[in-house]
């Protein structure tokens, strides 16, 4: 019986050794990937930070560019309107396309319709006319 105890007790202590190597290279593999999928994060998270960088700078000289492109317009405008003499009717119109122009409003539409009533108004027949105007 006391060969049996020694003989479950060393059995079972190979197998408790087993189990903790297991256990032992299943930690250190898993601490490896671990490591691994860190160091995956910095590298992905270090190239999203330089992609930001450059499409920040990119854009920054897309706006630059562009401010420097509407400053050289209204500068020859406003050197064309220095040189030339402009009617004010001309200028209040530069300037109210200008204004629409900077706003990113399209008023041709109001002026198609104002065109569309006019039209209108040239196919009416004489009484039609003056019941339009009347009212």
């Amino acid at each position: 019986l006391e060969k049996k105890i020694k003989y479950l007790s060393l059995t079972t202590h190979e197998e408790v050794n087993d189990v903790r190597q297991t256990l032992d290279r299943t930690d250190r593999r898993i601490a490896t990937r671990i490591d691994l999928l860190e160091q995956s994060f910095r590298d992905k998270a270090t190239a999203l930070r330089e992609d930001l960088t450059q499409t920040e700078t990119s854009l920054t000289q897309e706006i630059q560019t562009l401010k420097e492109q509407v400053l050289t317009d209204l500068e020859s405008r406003f050197v064309g309107l220095q040189e030339g003499k402009v009617s004010r009717d001309d200028m209040a119109e530069i300037f109210f396309e200008l204004c629409m122009k900077l706003k990113g409003s399209d008023f041709v539409p109001d002026l198609k319709e104002a065109a569309d009533r006019q039209v209108k108004a040239d196919f009416l027949l004489p009484e039609q006319k003056e019941t339009i105007e009347h009212s």
